[in-house]
């Protein structure tokens, strides 16, 4: 019943009495360890939604406890790395997930490139996410789009032309079904861009995105399944 409210909370982005249902749960119902992990979790999940990275990371390490597990240790890993990535402590966010081969992990490693401006990095590891995208024809959802568009503007930043190229080759139909399409086109096309004012703009505008959103939607969307960690 607990979950289920908390649930209907986060949906409604309330969160603040979503974590303080949550952090009850966790300082005084929850005894069995394993248990208060969980929801200490999810408590850190919501924190990190709410831009709460101290509270988030603090609930991570206060429920540290030995034989979880290893879903849940990885999960809690991810999290707290991405509670270091927000602080501005990436090194020690990229030590907890080294080794750490998850789509949450090579997102995270993607956003860390981003925040450094390590626009060559950060073009080369979202489209790694992408992978062989480009060879299913189905429309792209928007997070997919998002992840094209800002592997674009990494490598234009980067002065990358050959990415760049590359990139719209692959990209160009698919993104030619979007709003986007006209802004991708300067991107990753090099005679467009000379001398075009409005490609400084839109290098501005999409280098300053926060990445925070894109990495919590599976989080946010296991709360609307109803459905916590295994």
């Amino acid at each position: 019943m607990i979950r289920r409210l908390a649930d209907r909370l986060i949906a409604f982005d309330l969160l603040d009495p979503a974590a303080e249902l949550l952090q009850h749960q966790v300082d005084h119902r929850l005894r069995e360890p394993v248990a208060r992990a969980r929801v200490a979790t999810d408590l850190a999940v919501v924190y990190l939604m709410d831009n709460r990275f101290e509270d988030a990371l603090n609930t991570l390490r206060n429920s540290r406890v030995a034989r979880l597990p290893s879903e849940l240790v990885s999960e809690r890993y991810l999290l707290e790395a991405r509670a270091l990535a927000e602080l501005g402590r990436h090194d020690q966010a990229l030590e907890l997930v080294v080794r750490d081969r998850s789509p949450g992990a090579a997102r995270l490693r993607a956003d860390i490139a981003w925040d450094q401006r390590d626009w060559a990095a950060a073009g080369q590891r979202l489209e790694a996410i992408l992978g062989g995208r480009f060879q299913d024809d189905t429309s792209l959802d928007l997070s997919e789009e998002a992840d094209v568009m800002r592997a674009a503007i990494a490598y234009s930043l980067a002065r990358d032309t050959v990415a760049a190229n590359r990139l719209g080759d692959r990209y160009s139909a698919l993104m030619a079904e979007t709003d986007q399409s006209a802004a991708f086109a300067l991107l990753t096309d090099e005679d467009a861009r000379q001398g075009n004012v409005r490609f400084s703009d839109l290098a501005g505008r999409i280098a300053s995105i926060d990445t925070l959103e894109a990495f919590m939607e599976p989080f946010r969307a296991r709360f609307n399944n109803g459905g916590g960690p295994s």
